[in-house]
């Protein structure tokens, strides 16, 4: 499976108002939309702590990768994942069954996850549908089949999934599965930035610098690559880079990756 496969998205920002009365994992995602994350970790782990699953899975996650000031704990965080999920909460579910791969990166995770992100997928959810097509896209424990992946792909960004317009933007940036239309790509970057994703911003970078589907700005790439390394920060927003013969060739490591190309732009 290529590195760019082994992440994906976890969970969309949601940025409807909630009271403090009735705080949620929404106020835990609008404290990391603002960059306030110490402020939204203390939040998930009181939630957690009331046994929401949501809050849960998404602070196992943050166990896991040692996001922030949490120390890093692969076993901890995947042991919460896997409670929230047994509580059968759809979203925990489902983002476990995105971070299986990364948990254990052989075949047999992807044959175990795989039916859990079909069931949700044939329900509706965007979010399984985008992971599932990510897979078909690349083969990644299934056959690959850009035909499946358009269709899973296509139905999670009609929804308005983040993930989905990404990955919709990326088969129209390589040709893979349609027809290649770098303004198109670009279009759906942009839709996709507009929900603080970071993998589409580091995208429009890589499009202002390159001057692939729009004219060349170093200004603007700059400007995206910084918004990228910002939000690459947060727990839930994750995602899936574009792929290696699209990046500068100075751009190697997620965040870090994002300040780097943002500083070369400033110097060019």
């Amino acid at each position: 499976m290529l590195e760019k496969s082994r992440r994906a998205i976890w969970i969309a920002i949601l940025l409807h108002f909630v009271s403090p009365a009735h705080a949620s994992v929404e106020d835990a995602d609008r404290a990391f939309d603002a960059e306030q994350y110490e402020a939204g970790l203390a939040e998930l782990r009181r939630l957690a702590s009331a046994g929401d699953p949501r809050a849960e899975a998404r602070l196992g996650w943050m166990m896991m990768t040692g996001f922030g000031t949490l120390p890093r704990d692969p076993v901890t965080g995947r042991r919460m994942m896997e409670h929230a999920a047994s509580t059968g909460n759809r979203e925990a579910a489902i983002m476990l069954a995105g971070m299986m791969t990364v948990i254990d990166p052989r075949q047999e995770a992807y044959e175990k996850s795989g039916p859990v992100l079909r069931k949700y997928a044939e329900q509706g959810d965007a979010w399984a549908q985008a992971y599932l097509g990510q897979r078909y896209l690349h083969g990644a424990g299934v056959p690959r089949d850009p035909v499946r992946a358009l269709h899973w792909i296509q139905s999670a960004a009609d929804q308005g999934n983040a993930f989905g317009a990404y990955l919709l933007g990326w088969m129209y940036d390589a040709g893979n599965g349609v027809p290649q239309d770098s303004a198109r790509a670009v279009a759906l970057y942009r839709e996709a930035a507009k929900k603080n994703l970071s993998a589409a911003e580091y995208a429009l970078g890589v499009a202002y610098e390159t001057g692939r589907g729009v004219e060349t700005d170093y200004l603007l790439a700059m400007t995206w690559y910084r918004r990228a390394a910002r939000h690459s920060l947060s727990p839930l927003n994750d995602g899936d880079w574009p792929p290696v013969r699209q990046r500068p060739r100075r751009c190697q490591g997620r965040r870090a990756r994002c300040a780097m190309a943002a500083e070369g732009c400033r110097r060019g």
